[in-house]
């Protein structure tokens, strides 16, 4: 610019310098002395994205773009080149950030002053470069530095920079962490000398001999391991990469050097390696074979009981030669199977015959679990192959005990992760050592990493569930990993990494590694549900203690009043009552009553107050909100009675009386007769608003029916003593007529009442006889077959297997009929224990089709005729399906020419009248299942006697004569009622009546097959039988299903067992004992052991835990006589259940 720009003499010139500026590349500006711009030129113009007009003409302050610092803080024009220019300054280089009409831009500006002929300033020449690409350039330079430099200053790895002459010309944080040293006490000096000096012996270590500085003179990379120098002296081993730096040119102008500490690591690597040892120690002295595989599927290592039990040698086995010792027809199978597991990574099991050494196949079960690597990638297989030929035929694919494995650290991992609880274990120090899946998820880890490695006391155990500090000496946890002991916790608290908590209830037990104590285990459940159910139940235990109390309260006044004829005092207690279970202030009843002179007048009763806080107010009167209870149109339930609308019209009080006491919660009850009269009304008050709800209306409206019907059988009361007084009165006038007409008929009612009790008698004798004949007989041919069986046995030879075989079956069968024919006995008298639930007839009847086709045979068609929206029963499933079964038995014995067998559902209701004919009938509403056939039917007089017990048509030998009774007895039992319809040639039908369920029906039960399960955990049983023989019989059972049995005769010897300290799983007695009956040992013992499971058995019951023909919620029972099977199942189920 100097050289183009001189100082000119005048104006003249002006115009030659313009022409000048115009064919210059540079855009060029120039002001006069105010500096205002005079000139622009075409460069400038399109710099700027503007014309010269808009240019020119504007001052330097009055910019016609928008400008700025480069960082875009706001310029002082004052210090800008023009200004400066003109006060005699050359300016080079001068940053602005511009904004034209290519948008943002950054330029370099210089100024020098114009001068005229006597060195005058008369303005100033300006020059605009666009520095944009350098600037942007040189910024993102600056960020790729500032990026780089966080990069390596966020790395855990220690970097080191060097230049040509091996002097450090950088290090990151972490460098300055790991050597003590900072940049610039590193800086200028070879590493070496710093950190590198000296052997750990205290020799000296020449540079020549270190391997880290040859990747610079050899120009390669450099890797190994070697020993730092601490900055405090100490020593500490690294691993090392150097890597020669090149250039453009491919010189070599510099080495990085990468250092990471590795004591962890070779720590690490120490304890992988003894794990390994330890691993391949317990796996060649497991007691079952196994094996690992590496990704590609090559099998690397068979334990010595692979060897041992295949026969092949090691050279054989590995790889994929362990196929060999497959059976022929099983191994494509097993290799498909492990090479398709193998490529998805996934567990895999299957079953094959093994060889074995001498030269059979024995079936066993192979099962294996992927290994990964810390970073998730598939490592192989560790898995385990199970001998199960001997236990095949009993329990196939048994799987293999999880305890055969447990020194398996790899297999143990696996089962850990699919194991609900969480595991955690630590060393002596409280270092975290193993984790599984559900540790991970119920305190928030993301990975096992995060987790191993770390003391975690103080992140997830570091506070009581008050919040105050929990050391970690007190944590049984640490003491159990520190000192050896365990510790079962419960409620305590831990901490999941986003702050919230688990409650959890755990374990902590002592490792033992090799007889060396190695820390601890720790074992938890998250407890939360529990925790909720217990709270749940704690409310529901209240709410059921409230309405037991409640239903006391209605039980006792319903008691009272029914016998209760003193008006006043059956009123008082209802009033008392009411009171207490709508939780009212207080309460009244109101009544009429008539007196001896028969004038009426108004009464009441008070609950909750004084009477001397009502004597001062006049009685009630019909108002709008009294009215509705005295005319008895309904009941009055008021949230707060002051903010009705029809409180507060009725003059004189406008409201309440002024000392009433404060109402606002309001119930009224009329109280009405059979007769529909109203007598009067229970009204209730509370001075809070909104106390009564619904259940207190429905509890007081109860109470009113009750009240009712007391006040009518005290008016029936006393008009039947005013009306037995009145015949008294006559009696008395009549026996003064007619003593000795009184004195005939006396003597002849007398004997008429003789005759018809010794009539009664006899029936009653004749009814017992023939119950008593057909027992004896059916019990005597049972009785004949199995002593006759027994006998056999007795004197069969050891060598008569066959006929020992027949007559032990004969015998079984002739008991198990006998146990039968107990059973439809007490199904008849209405004694069988039954265990009703919600059904859905027309589902059991459908169920049941596959049956009763095998049943009826091919002869006779069956039909059913079900009605859609079949209301639900509440019945014994199984005596259900039993009653339905006898009736189609008796019907194809009906038709043995064939037939058809019509079974029909229905709803239906019996009425008042129904039950006029039949006094058993309940009226209401039921649901009808006809069994018809068309079969030969019956006389009137067959039809009689259908249901008396071993009355039979059929031939000897063909029918025991109570299936009908059972049926009856059941039906009966469940509330219902059964009704026979039959004319000869016309066939029957047998209607079953049983009452409507109002909840909701459950499907049908399906039974599954049992298995016979013995104790597999050395559980007793406390057994309790007064009756030697049978305790004896009992006892043998279990013990042979493998439980411990402690015997007792009666409750007491049995309750002095309980409260010692043997271990007792399961308390099976009999209902009916001598002295305290198994009923009450029962109660007493769940009082001493808190959770103890019951098993009741009995003969016949009476009410001890039957009520009702039902069996009392909760009772386990096993009818006698049962069998081997039925107790092993029996107790199996109760012992399994949670």
């Amino acid at each position: 610019m100097d050289s183009i720009v001189r100082p000119l003499g005048g104006k003249a010139l002006d115009g030659d310098l313009d022409a000048l500026l115009d064919s210059l590349p540079v855009a060029m500006a120039r002001a006069d002395a105010t500096g205002v711009i005079q000139y622009a030129n075409p460069e400038c113009e399109r710099l700027l994205g503007l014309t010269r007009a808009d240019i020119a003409g504007r001052r330097y302050d009055e910019p016609a773009v928008e400008v700025s610092a480069p960082d875009g803080s706001p310029l002082e024009f004052e210090d800008t080149p023009i200004p400066r220019a003109l006060k005699g300054e050359t300016v080079r280089d001068f940053a602005i950030r511009m904004v034209g009409a290519e948008g943002p831009r950054t330029v370099c500006v210089d100024a020098m002053p114009q001068r005229d002929s006597e060195g005058s300033i008369i303005g100033a020449l300006v020059a605009v470069r666009d520095t944009t690409a350098q600037s942007d350039a040189e910024q993102a330079l600056r960020f790729s530095e500032r990026r780089l430099s966080s990069i390596l200053n966020n790395t855990t790895m220690a970097v080191f920079v060097m230049d040509h002459r091996q002097h450090c010309i950088y290090a990151n944080a972490a460098a300055e962490e790991l050597t003590g040293y900072t940049l610039e006490e590193l800086g200028g000096r070879p590493l070496h000398d710093v950190v590198h000096h000296t052997h750990p012996d205290g020799r000296h270590y020449p540079l020549e001999d270190c391997p880290i500085d040859r990747a610079f003179p050899e120009n390669y990379q450099v890797q190994g391991e070697e020993v730092f120098v601490h900055k405090d002296g100490s020593f500490y081993p690294v691993g090392f990469t150097a890597s020669p730096i090149r250039d453009e040119t491919d010189t070599t102008v510099g080495t990085v050097i990468e250092v990471r500490a590795i004591a962890e690591e070779r720590r690490k690597s120490a304890a992988l390696q003894e794990s390994e040892a330890r691993f391949r120690n317990m796996a060649d002295h497991a007691p079952v074979m196994m094996w690992v595989t590496e990704a590609d599927g090559r099998c690397s290592y068979l334990n010595k009981s692979w060897y041992a039990f295949t026969g092949q040698a090691e050279s054989e086995a590995l790889g994929l030669g362990w196929l060999d010792a497959v059976h022929p027809d099983d191994r494509q199978m097993a290799r498909d199977v492990f090479l398709a597991a193998n490529e998805r990574g996934e567990p895999f099991r299957s079953e094959y015959r093994l060889k074995t050494a001498d030269g059979s196949y024995h079936r066993a079960i192979d099962a294996a679990s992927p290994r990964f690597g810390a970073n998730g990638e598939f490592l192989g297989y560790i898995g385990s192959v199970i001998d199960i030929d001997d236990r095949y035929q009993a329990e196939q694919n048994l799987r293999q005990s999880e305890a055969e494995l447990r020194e398996s650290r790899g297999f143990l991992e696996a089962l850990l992760d699919s194991a609900g609880e969480g595991f955690y274990s630590v060393d002596r120090d409280g270092v975290t050592t193993m984790v599984n899946r559900a540790f991970l998820e119920m305190l928030g880890f993301e990975r096992a990493e995060d987790a191993v490695g770390r003391k975690l006391h103080d992140v997830i155990h570091h506070s009581h569930a008050d919040g105050a500090h929990y050391p970690k000496e007190e944590c049984p946890i640490y003491r159990a990993a520190s000192s050896g002991e365990g510790a079962h916790v419960d409620g305590e608290l831990f901490y999941r990494l986003d702050g919230g908590t688990v409650p959890v209830e755990y374990r902590a037990a002592p490792l033992f590694v090799d007889g060396v104590h190695a820390g601890a285990i720790c074992t938890f459940a998250d407890v939360s549900e529990r925790l909720a159910a217990q709270s749940a139940l704690s409310e529901k235990a209240a709410a059921l203690e409230e309405q037991t109390k409640t239903l006391r309260i209605l039980n006792r006044t319903a008691s009272e009043v029914a016998g209760d004829l003193e008006l006043d005092r059956l009123v008082q207690r209802v009033t008392d009552a009411a009171v207490e279970v709508t939780g009212a202030a207080f309460g009244a009843f109101f009544y009429n009553v008539t007196d001896p002179s028969g004038e009426s007048f108004m009464l009441y009763s008070l609950s909750g107050a004084p009477k001397e806080a009502f004597e001062q107010f006049p009685m009630p009167r019909a108002t709008d909100i009294f009215r509705p209870t005295f005319d008895g149109t309904g009941v009055i339930r008021l949230d707060d009675v002051t903010k009705d609308d029809r409180y507060g019209r009725m003059a004189p009080y406008k409201g309440m009386p002024k000392g009433h006491l404060p109402v606002r919660s309001y119930l009224a009850v009329p109280v009405r007769l059979r007769s529909g009269e109203v007598i009067g009304g229970l009204f209730f008050g509370h001075p809070n608003a909104g106390v009564f709800n619904d259940l207190a209306e429905e509890r007081v409206v109860g109470l009113a029916s009750q009240a009712a019907v007391a006040i009518d059988n005290a008016r029936l009361f006393q008009a039947a003593q005013t009306e037995i007084e009145q015949r008294r009165r006559a009696e008395t006038d009549l026996q003064a007529l007619n003593n000795s007409l009184e004195e005939r008929v006396t003597q002849e009612i007398a004997e008429r009442t003789k005759a018809e009790e010794a009539l009664r008698q006899a029936q009653k004798m004749e009814a017992i006889g023939q119950l008593t004949g057909g027992v004896a007989h059916d019990f005597n041919n049972l009785l004949t077959v199995i002593i006759g069986g027994l006998d056999t046995i007795r004197r069969s030879k050891p060598d008569e297997e066959a006929r020992i075989a027949r007559a032990l079956d004969m015998s079984i069968k002739g008991a198990q009929r006998a146990a039968s024919l107990t059973s439809r006995l007490l199904a008849f008298s209405r004694r069988q224990p039954l265990e009703p639930k919600p059904l859905e007839l027309n589902l059991v009847v459908r169920e049941m089709t596959e049956l009763l086709h095998r049943t009826l045979g091919e002869q006779i068609e069956l039909e059913g005729v079900l009605l859609p929206r079949l209301w639900p029963i509440e019945a014994d499933q199984n005596q259900l399906e039993s009653a339905l079964l006898n009736l189609a038995v008796n019907a194809r014995d009906a038709m043995p020419d064939g037939g058809k067998l019509t079974i029909e559902t229905g709803n239906t209701a019996l009425d008042e009248s129904y039950s006029a004919v039949d006094a058993e009938v309940v009226p209401g509403q039921y649901v009808m299942v006809a069994v018809s056939d068309t079969g030969g039917g019956m006389s009137p007089e067959t039809v009689a006697r259908v249901f008396e017990p071993f009355f039979t048509t059929k031939e000897v030998g063909k029918g025991t004569g109570l299936g009908l009774s059972m049926v009856y007895g059941f039906v009966k039992q469940s509330g219902g009622h059964v009704m026979v319809y039959s004319e000869e040639g016309q066939g029957t039908t047998v209607k079953l009546y049983f009452p409507r369920f109002l909840g909701e029906a459950g499907a049908g039960e399906v039974v599954s097959p049992s298995i016979i399960a013995g104790s597999s955990e050395g559980e007793v049983i406390l057994l309790v039988e007064d009756n030697e023989d049978v305790r004896a019989n009992s006892a043998l059972i279990l013990n042979e299903l493998g439980y411990k049995v402690i015997e007792a005769a009666e409750a007491e010897a049995a309750l002095a067992i309980l409260k010692g300290d043997d271990r007792i799983d399961l308390l099976f007695t009999d209902v009916v004992l001598p002295g305290k009956s198994g009923r009450e040992l029962a109660d007493e013992a769940a009082n001493l052991r808190e959770g103890l499971k019951i098993l009741f058995t009995t003969g016949y019951s009476r009410n001890a835990i039957v009520h009702h023909g039902r069996l009392d919620p909760g009772v386990q029972l096993i009818s006698k006589p049962f069998t081997f099977e039925q107790l092993a199942e029996r107790v199996r189920a109760i012992l399994d259940r949670t």
